[in-house]
């Protein structure tokens, strides 16, 4: 699945947040998502997020 809500500098903004809230309040035991890609030239679509070295950890914590 591809969220395609990457914020700026290809972060994770509110939107994933909501996204995987609603997926929290499913009621499920453990929730592994997301199409996090490990750097900005290995892009699956324009709108994914990417971790690499050096990356503010901060918006990734929900």
């Amino acid at each position: 699945m591809a969220e395609s809500l990457a914020g700026p500098g290809r972060l994770p903004d509110g939107r994933s947040a909501r996204l995987d809230g609603s997926f929290a309040g499913g009621g499920v035991g453990l929730i592994i998502t997301g199409n996090v890609m490990i750097g900005p030239l290995a892009l699956g679509g324009a709108g994914d997020v990417a971790l690499q070295k050096g990356t503010d950890l901060t918006p990734f914590k929900i």
